[in-house]
């Protein structure tokens, strides 16, 4: 379990990409990576419970997570747990320092490609400055689908260029 680091152009936040066969290891897996981070996660909802997507969640804002991009199955459904998690964190637990000044920024991409969502990760996803003053890493990961880690890596090996939507 490691985290392949990819070419990025100057000035751009460093690109990671890695895969994990469960929902659970993904704290681990990032934990190499430069913090805060945006987070680029492909995984199917129905991978885990909802307690272990909590679990997940707190663990990830922990590591500096700045940023969820969701995309796969239910990644609405996502989307919506870190934002819950967020809001307890920060707003009952006291957790979150930055949270009086800004949020934790989340997207899900249920009607793109995942290349197409990649991009956004890479190139459109910007934390809230509120939150987090720097960030310097974009990770993707791909839960227990090999086939979209795959994907994943070569679309960064390409440089993640803009997807001709025509």
């Amino acid at each position: 379990m490691m985290l392949k680091r990819f070419p990025s152009p100057a000035g751009e936040r460093l690109r990671f990409a890695g895969f994990a066969s469960l929902l659970r290891e993904v704290p681990a897996l990032i934990a190499s990576a430069p913090s805060p981070f945006v987070l680029f996660l492909a995984a199917d909802r129905t991978a885990a419970t909802d307690q272990e997507w909590g679990d997940v969640a707190r663990a990830l804002l922990d590591a500096g997570l700045a940023y969820l991009v969701a995309w796969g199955p239910g990644c609405r459904q996502v989307e919506d747990a870190f934002d819950l998690v967020f809001v307890e964190a920060s707003d009952i637990e006291g957790r979150i320092p930055n949270a009086a000044e800004g949020v934790l920024m989340t997207t899900s991409h249920a009607n793109q490609e995942l290349e197409e969502a990649l991009w956004f990760g890479i190139h459109a996803a910007h934390p809230d400055e509120g939150y987090v003053r720097e960030c310097p890493s974009t990770i993707a990961v791909a839960v227990e689908r090999v086939d979209w880690h795959e994907r994943m890596d070569k679309y960064l090996a390409a440089g993640a260029p803009l997807i001709d939507a025509a």
